[in-house]
């Protein structure tokens, strides 16, 4: 059974998705908060395995209480369930430790898919937010933020199709900055762009 806490400032919406959960047996709802200072609480209290996080609301925002759900509860997964897809939010979810992106209007089926890959530590992005992270890849690179010696090992590893060595340094990526394992993750789920890059630096 998965655990999990919905957050956002709209009650129209906490209802709707609360049903929608209802229906899944694998999934059950513990607890409803409207922002995100009462999420980051009700986190410690109910000890969810996955919380939906709105990002705009009022008060503690979603990236913020995602931040602090990271940092304070690192087991608990946060999947952001918005209707924004600018780069600085979806950047800003992900580097706060986000482990999915996904809009709204996101079916039935893909919400519980996404729920159930964030509890077995697998991420999902919206068509949108892999759109946006693309195109920050191919913006040209500022001096400085090449890509690591722990990324080029992914890199590699990803070229030669090695998939569980690929996942075990996915693993052990969680100890590193935010920054780093943001530009990690970036890395496996961007491998066309990033391939040629490689190409061009002859790894």
């Amino acid at each position: 059974m998965i655990k999990i806490l919905l957050v956002d400032d709209h009650a129209v919406v906490r209802s709707g998705l609360s049903k929608f959960l209802m229906v899944h047996k694998d999934l059950k709802l513990v607890g409803e908060a409207s922002d995100g200072a009462e999420a980051v609480q009700m986190v410690g209290r109910y000890q969810p395995d996955v919380v939906l996080m709105d990002l705009m609301m009022p008060g503690v925002d979603g990236i913020t209480a995602t931040r602090q759900i990271s940092e304070k509860y690192p087991q608990v997964r946060v999947i952001a369930l918005t209707s924004f897809s600018e780069q600085n939010m979806v950047q800003g979810a992900l580097q706060a430790g986000a482990i999915g992106y996904l809009q709204k209007n996101v079916t039935a089926s893909e919400l519980a898919n996404a729920i159930r890959s964030a509890c077995a530590g697998r991420m999902t992005l919206s068509p949108e937010a892999t759109q946006v992270l693309a195109q920050s890849i191919a913006q040209p690179q500022i001096p400085g933020e090449q890509l690591t010696e722990r990324e080029r090992d992914v890199l590699k590893c990803m070229v030669e199709g090695l998939n569980t060595k690929i996942r075990v340094l996915q693993r052990r990526a969680y100890g590193y900055r935010d920054e780093e394992y943001l530009k990690l993750k970036i890395v496996a789920a961007f491998l066309p762009p990033l391939g040629r890059k490689a190409s061009n630096d002859s790894l």
